[in-house]
C-alpha cells in the first residue's frame, strides 16, 4: 500500500483523506487539507450554508481522524505484541524443533541400542540353549554309562552270588549226605554190636545140647560151626533189609558188606529201589565190594536214579566192574544221561556173555 505525505507539513496524509478527495495536488505537489492553499475570495464567494457544511464536514473528518489514529495506534500496539508473542513463538517452535531433533537422535541411538541388546540377547540365549543341551547330552551319556556299568556290576555280582549259592548248596547238600552216613554208621554199629551181643548170648545155648547129644566122633568141625554162625547172621541181616525203619535197613546193609556170594549180592540188588538214597548208595558200594558181574545190568539201570550221588556210586562201581566201557557224567543233562545210559545197556547186550563167563 501506498502512503503519501503533504509536501508542508510532511505529515502522513490519512487514506480516507484520499478516498474522500480532501486533498490537494497542485504542481505535482501534494497538500493536506491543513495545508491547502486558500482558494481566491472571489471563489470563496457562496452561500453561507456551503460554508457551513464544509465546516461540519471538516470537523467530522477530524474527529474521525482522531478516532482513526487512536484505532491505528491501538493496531499498532496490538500488532507489535502478536509480532512479540510471534517471535517468541517462532522461538519456542525452534527450540521445540531442536528439542525434536535432540530427541529423534535419541530415539534414533536407544532404538539402535535397543536392537543391539535384542541381537546380543538372542545370540546369548541361543549360545545358552546350545550348552543346555550340550549339557543334557552329556549327563544323559553320563547316566547311560553308570547305569550300564551299574547293571554289568549288578549281573556279575548276581552271577557269581548264584554260582556261589550253588556251590555252597550241593557242599551242603555233600555234608549232609556225609553227615547223615555217619549218623547211619553209629546207628549201624549200635545195631552190629547189639547183634552179635546177642549172638553171643545165644551160641552156648545153641552149641551146649548139640555136644550132650552127640557122640564125642559126631560133633561137628569149627568150619562147619562157623558157617552156620554165618548163615544165621545173613539170615538175619536180610530180615532187616525189610524193616520201616530207615536206619536199620541201612545198618543192616553196611553189615552184609563183610559177606559177599549171590545171595547176598541178590540182597543188595533188592535195595537199588529203596526210598532212602542212603541205603541206595550203600548198596551201590557194597555190590562194587561184592564184585559180581551179574550186578551189572542191575547198576547200569541205576544211573537213572533220581539222585547225583546215587548216579556217582553206580558210575564208580560199573568202572570198577565193567572197566567204564561208557563214558557217563552224573551231572548231565537228563536227556544227554539217558543217552549214555541206552550206550551202556548196548554194550551189555553186545558183551553179556564175555563179561560173565570172564
Amino acid at each position: 500500500m501506498k502512503i503519501y505525505f503533504c509536501d508542508i507539513c510532511n505529515e502522513s496524509i490519512p487514506l480516507k483523506d484520499i478516498n474522500t478527495d480532501r486533498i490537494t495536488i497542485e504542481g505535482g505537489r501534494i497538500f493536506c487539507p491543513k495545508c491547502a492553499p486558500k482558494p481566491e475570495k472571489q471563489a470563496m464567494a457562496g452561500s453561507g450554508m456551503s460554508y457551513l457544511l464544509l465546516g461540519l464536514i471538516f470537523a467530522l473528518g477530524l474527529a474521525l481522524f482522531g478516532f482513526g489514529s487512536q484505532i491505528v495506534s491501538e493496531m499498532e500496539r496490538r500488532t507489535h505484541q502478536v509480532e512479540l508473542k510471534l517471535t517468541s513463538a517462532e522461538d519456542s517452535l525452534a527450540d521445540l524443533r531442536s528439542e525434536r531433533e535432540s530427541a529423534l537422535v535419541w530415539r534414533e541411538s536407544v532404538t539402535k541400542q535397543i536392537e543391539l541388546l535384542r541381537s546380543e540377547l538372542e545370540r546369548t540365549s541361543r549360545e545358552y540353549g546350545n550348552h543346555l543341551t550340550t549339557l543334557d547330552r552329556r549327563e544323559a551319556s553320563h547316566h547311560e554309562d553308570q547305569g550300564q556299568e551299574c547293571r554289568s556290576a549288578a549281573k556279575g555280582l548276581d552271577e557269581r552270588i548264584s554260582a556261589e549259592v550253588h556251590s555252597l548248596q550241593a557242599s551242603l547238600k555233600e555234608h549232609q549226605a556225609e553227615f547223615d552216613a555217619e549218623k547211619m554208621l553209629i546207628r549201624s554199629l549200635e545195631e552190629r554190636i547189639k547183634i552179635l551181643s546177642e549172638l553171643a548170648t545165644a551160641r552156648p545155648a545153641e552149641v551146649v545140647p548139640v555136644a550132650k547129644e552127640t557122640s564125642p566122633s559126631d560133633s561137628p568141625s569149627p568150619a562147619l560151626d562157623r558157617e552156620a554162625l554165618e548163615d544165621r547172621e545173613v539170615g538175619a541181616l536180610l530180615a532187616k533189609l525189610s524193616s520201616p525203619d530207615t536206619a536199620e535197613r541201612y545198618a543192616a546193609i553196611i553189615d552184609l558188606g563183610k559177606y559177599s556170594g549171590p545171595k547176598v549180592a541178590k540182597a543188595l540188588e533188592g535195595m537199588l529201589s529203596d526210598p532212602e538214597e542212603l541205603v541206595r548208595v550203600a548198596a551201590v558200594d557194597h555190590l562194587k565190594k561184592v564184585g559180581l558181574p551179574t550186578s551189572v545190568p542191575h547198576l547200569i539201570a541205576v544211573l537213572r536214579d533220581r539222585d547225583p550221588f546215587v548216579r556217582k556210586a553206580a558210575k564208580r562201581a560199573l568202572d570198577l566192574l565193567a572197566g567204564a566201557a561208557v563214558d557217563f557224567e552224573p551231572d548231565a543233562p537228563a536227556h544227554e544221561r539217558e543217552s549214555r545210559v541206552k550206550e551202556w545197556e548196548r554194550w551189555w547186550e553186545a558183551n553179556r556173555e564175555r563179561v560173565l563167563n570172564s
